[in-house]
């Protein structure tokens, strides 16, 4: 949706930080983990609001 919207940059910062997440076994009981989804969306959010390109 967002790169659809031209915002091709956030989209590729949500992208990347779902897939760090993921790979650290942050993930909720459907896939394997023990996360409950708010858990797994602080992870996401953390490493978006974290990032090199985060406002201050």
């Amino acid at each position: 949706m967002l790169d659809y919207l031209g915002l091709k940059h956030e989209s590729a910062m949500i992208f990347n930080a779902l897939q760090e997440t993921v790979a650290e076994g942050n993930t909720t009981y459907d896939l394997g983990g023990a996360l409950r989804t708010s858990q797994v969306t602080e992870c996401i959010m953390e490493k978006v609001e974290g990032g090199p390109d985060s406002a201050p």
